[in-house]
């Protein structure tokens, strides 16, 4: 005997609808998006850590970093922010899993391009490519983000502030 293991988010049902009998052969196990923030930064804290020991990575995130990148992950997800400014949803999933492959990508790229630090700069480099993955249209919402959420927060805070110019930067 043996076991297949099928996943797929429950936006993304596929190119092709799984027939009724190939259904019936599956058991179905729902996991729901993160509910809360101080869940997800965990969950991408961890998770990324884990991921850069296991590969021998010797990188840094700091934990305002991982906060930044589940804000915007969760953000751009949720179409809506913290502070009540509405937004365009993309048309692909962002799911916390993508947002732990952007952690563990970014630790690569700054283990070898930079001085191993993760930075909200390299958050920025890496994100691109997860919002813009099955849309290039997609490119607009990560736009109007920038605009109207980043930009305002870049004014206040450094980290914002490099984020947002190197996410400009990136999708220029």
């Amino acid at each position: 005997g043996f076991n297949i293991i099928a996943t797929a988010n429950s936006r993304d049902q596929g190119v092709n609808e799984f027939s009724a009998a190939l259904k019936r052969r599956f058991n179905y196990v729902h996991i729901p998006v993160v509910a809360d923030q101080k869940t997800e930064v965990e969950i991408v804290r961890e998770r990324s850590a884990e991921l850069m020991q296991r590969y021998q990575i010797p990188a840094r995130i700091e934990d305002p970093v991982i906060k930044l990148l589940a804000t915007v992950f969760r953000e751009i997800r949720t179409g809506s922010t913290s502070d009540g400014v509405s937004i365009q949803k993309p048309s692909t999933t962002l799911s916390t899993a993508e947002a732990i492959a952007v952690a563990l990508d970014s630790a690569i790229h700054s283990r070898y391009f930079g001085d191993g630090t993760v930075g909200p700069a390299d958050i920025a480099r890496n994100l691109v490519g997860s919002v813009v993955k099955e849309d290039m249209g997609d490119i607009a919402v990560l736009k109007e983000y920038l605009s109207l959420v980043a930009k305002k927060r870049a004014g206040t805070d450094a980290s914002w502030k490099q984020f947002y110019e190197a996410a400009l930067k990136a999708i220029s």
